[in-house]
Protein backbone atom coordinates (compact mmCIF):
# COMPACT_ATOMS: atom_id res chain seq x y z
CA UNK A 1 0.00 0.00 0.00
CA UNK A 2 1.13 3.35 -1.11
CA UNK A 3 0.88 6.59 1.02
CA UNK A 4 0.74 10.07 -0.82
CA UNK A 5 2.12 12.74 0.98
CA UNK A 6 0.35 15.85 0.31
CA UNK A 7 2.56 18.76 0.25
CA UNK A 8 1.41 22.34 2.76
CA UNK A 9 0.05 24.06 -0.54
CA UNK A 10 -1.73 21.13 -1.32
CA UNK A 11 -3.58 21.12 1.74
CA UNK A 12 -4.25 24.56 2.11
CA UNK A 13 -5.92 24.52 -1.25
CA UNK A 14 -7.98 21.63 -0.03
CA UNK A 15 -9.41 24.25 2.80
CA UNK A 16 -11.20 26.25 0.40
CA UNK A 17 -12.73 22.84 -1.01
CA UNK A 18 -14.13 21.76 2.37
CA UNK A 19 -15.34 25.64 2.90
CA UNK A 20 -17.40 25.47 0.17
CA UNK A 21 -19.03 22.35 0.34
CA UNK A 22 -19.51 23.37 3.98
CA UNK A 23 -21.54 26.40 2.36
CA UNK A 24 -23.65 24.26 0.40
CA UNK A 25 -24.51 22.01 3.42
CA UNK A 26 -25.30 25.53 5.51
CA UNK A 27 -27.12 27.05 2.19
CA UNK A 28 -29.21 23.97 1.47
CA UNK A 29 -30.71 23.98 5.52
CA UNK A 30 -31.35 27.69 4.66
CA UNK A 31 -32.88 28.07 1.37
CA UNK A 32 -35.76 25.36 2.88
CA UNK A 33 -36.83 28.20 4.35
CA UNK A 34 -37.11 31.00 1.19
CA UNK A 35 -40.44 32.00 1.08
CA UNK A 36 -42.70 29.57 -1.22
CA UNK A 37 -42.45 31.86 -4.51
CA UNK A 38 -38.98 31.87 -3.98
CA UNK A 39 -37.92 29.19 -2.72
CA UNK A 40 -37.57 26.99 -6.24
CA UNK A 41 -36.34 29.78 -8.54
CA UNK A 42 -33.92 32.05 -6.19
CA UNK A 43 -32.74 28.39 -4.37
CA UNK A 44 -32.48 26.58 -6.36
CA UNK A 45 -30.63 28.92 -8.67
CA UNK A 46 -28.04 29.33 -5.45
CA UNK A 47 -27.62 26.06 -4.97
CA UNK A 48 -26.82 25.22 -8.57
CA UNK A 49 -24.04 28.25 -8.61
CA UNK A 50 -22.52 26.82 -5.39
CA UNK A 51 -22.16 23.55 -6.89
CA UNK A 52 -20.74 24.92 -10.25
CA UNK A 53 -17.74 26.41 -8.11
CA UNK A 54 -17.46 23.57 -5.92
CA UNK A 55 -17.21 21.82 -9.42
CA UNK A 56 -14.58 24.30 -10.86
CA UNK A 57 -12.51 24.08 -7.86
CA UNK A 58 -11.90 20.70 -8.30
CA UNK A 59 -11.08 20.54 -11.70
CA UNK A 60 -8.57 23.37 -10.81
CA UNK A 61 -7.36 21.51 -8.24
CA UNK A 62 -6.74 18.27 -10.07
CA UNK A 63 -5.50 20.22 -13.34
CA UNK A 64 -2.92 22.27 -11.41
CA UNK A 65 -1.68 18.91 -9.66
CA UNK A 66 -1.28 17.26 -13.18
CA UNK A 67 0.71 20.35 -14.54
CA UNK A 68 2.91 20.31 -11.85
CA UNK A 69 4.06 16.75 -12.61
CA UNK A 70 3.94 17.07 -16.09
CA UNK A 71 6.66 20.19 -15.85
CA UNK A 72 8.62 18.43 -13.55
CA UNK A 73 8.47 15.27 -14.90
CA UNK A 74 6.78 12.72 -12.64
CA UNK A 75 4.27 10.12 -13.48
CA UNK A 76 1.69 9.07 -11.37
Amino acid sequence: MMVRMTSRKEQEELVVIVKVYDLILWSCNHTGKFPRNHRFVLGERIERNLYDLLETLIRAKDRRIIYCRNYWGMAR
